[in-house]
């Protein structure tokens, strides 16, 4: 908590130090805020591969926080998450999430801090329906959806921009520093419109010993009415370990049945390889079929249908349930 509590002062430090000059040297700053509450939960019941039931209510997550605009260039932002704890779904753990400073200029964009990685945002978004389900490389654990460190962006042209990014590679639960970082380069087209291809690949070091791989490969396009998009991800020397090799493929889309629903479906596929006896716990297929409403700006609910399988069994997990998502 104190290394926490360390990081919120630095970022509310750098912004007196940086915000008190910068907004003497203008005319007629533009400076709001707004706070950040989103909540995801469920209802539902279903059964595992063996046969044992489960039924009740889940809170997923629960995101408070503020934003901050000090001016055209300048912004902050502070999110504190409560969530799932690593080692029981019952228990509830609360985190930073973010505590970032923003800047952008031109074609430029900057942020530093404890912010949002780079690994699969762009596939989050594209698939829409995070309150339902996470996209498949941070359901699996593949990497954080943030860390401390630094990402910067630079757009290009309209249809093509880059990012690079060094981050500690423990994420926001884990806040520590050390030797051992993560580098990532994603290099993200937009050709035509409606069409979105990303690449992406990063290197988080260990000491003594490999270090692990994320390449990933996301295409997707969308019109008014509909959207398709499919990912292919790879992970080299899992956790530090030469040889061990996780991949997985991610389909989904969705198409508009009126002004404020949409149905949507989605197939995840995840395999494990290595050189001993190993294997990877997630190895297997999930399937998602649901049907989203937004009811107005604020809340939206789907009900949905999860199906799992895992490799080497003959028998489904299914859990049916209502997902309901609430954003300020």
């Amino acid at each position: 908590m104190k290394r926490k509590r360390n990081i919120i002062g630095a970022v509310a430090l750098s912004l007196i130090l940086m915000g008190g000059p910068m907004s003497k040297a203008q005319q007629a700053p533009t400076s709001n805020g707004s706070p950040i509450i989103t909540v995801f939960a469920d209802a539902g019941a279903g059964f595992d591969k063996n046969g044992v039931a489960s039924l009740g209510f889940n809170l997923e997550r629960a995101y408070l926080g503020y934003q901050y605009k000090l001016n055209e260039n300048w912004k902050a932002k502070v999110v504190y998450d409560m969530g799932k704890g690593d080692d029981n779904a019952l228990q509830r753990l609360g985190y930073v999430k973010n505590a970032e400073i923003d800047y952008s200029r031109g074609r430029w964009s900057v942020s530093m801090g404890l912010t949002s990685t780079t690994q699969f945002g762009v596939q989050e978004k594209f698939w829409g329906y995070r309150y339902v389900y996470k996209s498949m490389m941070d359901q699996c654990k593949w990497g954080s959806s943030a860390d401390l460190g630094v990402t910067a962006t630079y757009k290009a042209t309209d249809w093509l921009s880059a990012d690079l990014a060094i981050f500690n590679g423990e994420g926001y639960k884990k806040v520590q520093a050390d030797e051992q970082l993560q580098y990532a380069l994603g290099v993200t087209m937009k050709p035509v419109d409606g069409l979105t291809v990303r690449v992406y690949g990063d290197m988080k070091t260990y000491k003594d010993t490999v270090s692990q791989h994320n390449i990933v490969f996301f295409a997707g396009y969308k019109t008014k009415t509909m959207r398709v998009a499919a990912e292919y991800n790879v992970q080299l020397n899992h956790g530090g370990a030469e040889g061990r090799r996780l991949q997985g493929v991610s389909v989904y889309g969705a198409v508009a049945t009126g002004e404020h629903g949409e149905v949507y479906a989605r197939y995840d596929r995840g395999d494990s390889f290595a050189n001993d006896a190993w294997q990877y716990g997630q190895d297997g297929q999930t399937a998602i079929v649901g049907y989203h409403y937004q009811a107005n700006k604020i809340f939206s609910f789907s009900p949905n249908l999860r199906m799992n399988q895992a490799t080497g069994s003959d028998k489904l997990s299914v859990f049916a349930c209502v997902s309901m998502s609430v954003r300020l």
